[in-house]
C-alpha cells in the first residue's frame, strides 16, 4: 500500500504520522518526517509561534535574546535543523554569531529599558 501524500493528509494525520517518523533513521524516512513537517507547519496554526512579549515570530524579526543580544530571526536557518526543533528558531546576532531559541526565550523589547529590538539593528 503506497503512503498518503501529505498534501492530502489532515492536520491530525500529518501529527500522527510525524510521531510515527520521529524515531525513525531510514534516509528515505527522515525525508519524508521534514515534508510532513513542512506541510504541517503550513496548515497548522498551533504552529503559530510567539515570543515571551506575545508578539508572532516572522522571519527576519527583530529580537531580544535571554542574552540580551539583538539579532534576527532568521526561518531558513530555522528550518533546516530537524522536526524535533518546531518552535525553535535560529537568530542571527549582530556582529556576528547565531543562537538557537525558542519563542519564551526572545523579545521584542528589551527587558529593562523597553528598547525595541529593531533600534538596535540596522535597517534590513
Amino acid at each position: 500500500m503506497s503512503e498518503k501524500a501529505v498534501n492530502d493528509m489532515s492536520v491530525e494525520e500529518l501529527r500522527a504520522e510525524l510521531g510515527r517518523l520521529a524515531s525513525q533513521t531510514d534516509g528515505d524516512l527522515q525525508a519524508r518526517a521534514f515534508d510532513v513537517f513542512t506541510e504541517l507547519g503550513k496548515r497548522d496554526t498551533a504552529s503559530v509561534h510567539h515570543t515571551a512579549n506575545g508578539v508572532q515570530i516572522t522571519d527576519g524579526l527583530a529580537v531580544w535574546d535571554y542574552d540580551l543580544r539583538a539579532g534576527r530571526v532568521d526561518f531558513h536557518l530555522s528550518r533546516v535543523t530537524s522536526p524535533h526543533f518546531d518552535g525553535w528558531f535560529t537568530v542571527v546576532h549582530q556582529g556576528g554569531g547565531r543562537s538557537l531559541m525558542n519563542g519564551e526565550r526572545l523579545t521584542t523589547r528589551h527587558p529593562f529599558t523597553g528598547q525595541p529590538a529593531s533600534d538596535a539593528l540596522p535597517p534590513q
